[in-house]
């Protein structure tokens, strides 16, 4: 690992360490510390008791693949593709978030896997966007 790698892991141990610190000073006592004392921690245990998920992970991945795959592929169009403009990366970003939900809440048989939610909407995307930026052309 370079020296740059090193100071970075140790100032995000520091940061989190001392978040930790501050965060159990400002609780009354180490109890409420780990038990998420306050409105906002029993609401986020309600939800998270009420959810049907499998574990935290998938969760997570599934969170990041819904949100995440239209706006790596907003940057990739800013990149790569000089005809879309504004209205249509706009479009293809409500399509990726359309369909990205959609298999999320829908069941039917061939349903990818939770990995493939963000590359499904990017493909979404990426085809949405230049036709609707063909429809309505931006004046410079």
């Amino acid at each position: 690992m370079a020296l740059i790698d090193l100071f970075l892991i140790a100032l995000y141990l520091l940061g989190m360490a001392g978040m930790g610190f501050y965060f159990m000073r400002r609780n009354r006592d180490a109890d409420a510390y780990f038990r998420a004392d306050g409105l906002a921690g029993g609401l986020v245990a309600l939800w998270l008791a009420n959810a049907d998920i499998g574990n935290i992970y998938n969760q997570f991945q599934r969170f990041l693949g819904v949100l995440t795959g239209g706006l790596g592929c907003l940057f990739f169009m800013g990149v790569f593709m000089k005809r879309v403009n504004g209205f249509g990366a706009i479009c293809g970003l409500a399509a990726n978030y359309i369909v990205c939900i959609a298999l999320d809440r829908l069941s039917f048989a061939g349903k990818p896997h939770l990995l493939l939610y963000g590359t499904m909407g990017m493909a979404v995307c990426l085809a949405v966007a230049p036709v609707c930026s063909r429809f309505r052309r931006e004046r410079k």
